[in-house]
């Protein structure tokens, strides 16, 4: 039996990636992409970490953890927040609409059900500054945020998120984002 992780060779914020990372603990055979030449077989295992490229692979795999299809679905943050809610992990509440969100303390944070690296989050600071958006959470404001990335029990990589430059123009805030590679 092989196991594959498909992922994301080097970023511009660390020498390898949190997949080829995960690969090298585990002894898994790394790839960015995948190629029919591999001749798979029904006994070996595909890890996907975010990259829903090949989706017509998974089928030539005996078992895929985060299909492709289940890639896509998770993109949906509303569906990912509920499923983390229903979960018991603590997530902050989410409201829908305008009346709702001017009975809670601001600032809000409006979001988009699909975005990815922040593209979606506005900060509302007061209800004149309403944005219509899919849904909205209440700011919680923070000085650092933190990525844990666990196998088998065990902490591989820790990432530090930062503050994006492009992003700076928000005011009354130190809103945390991901870089460009997540």
């Amino acid at each position: 039996m092989r196991i594959f992780v498909l992922g994301f060779e080097n970023s511009r914020n660390y020498e390898i990636t949190t997949s080829m990372t995960l690969s090298n603990h585990a002894n898994f055979l790394f790839r960015k992409g995948l190629r029919k030449d591999d001749k798979y077989s029904i006994e070996d295992a595909l890890i996907r970490y975010g990259n829903s490229s090949y989706a017509s692979y998974d089928k030539f795999f005996g078992s895929v953890v985060n299909n492709a299809r289940s890639i896509f679905l998770n993109n949906n943050k509303l569906n990912a927040h509920v499923k983390l809610w229903k979960e018991g992990i603590r997530v902050p509440k989410i409201f829908f609409s305008k009346k709702q969100v001017e009975k809670i303390d601001f600032p809000v944070v409006r979001r988009s059900a699909y975005h990815s690296r922040a593209s979606d989050i506005e900060v509302i600071t007061e209800p004149d500054n309403f944005i219509k958006g899919s849904f909205y959470t209440q700011f919680i404001p923070s000085e650092e945020e933190y990525r844990l990335h666990i196998m088998f029990g065990q902490c591989i990589r820790i990432s530090k998120k930062i503050p994006d430059s492009e992003h700076s123009k928000i005011e009354t805030t130190d809103v945390i984002r991901s870089s460009s590679t997540g």
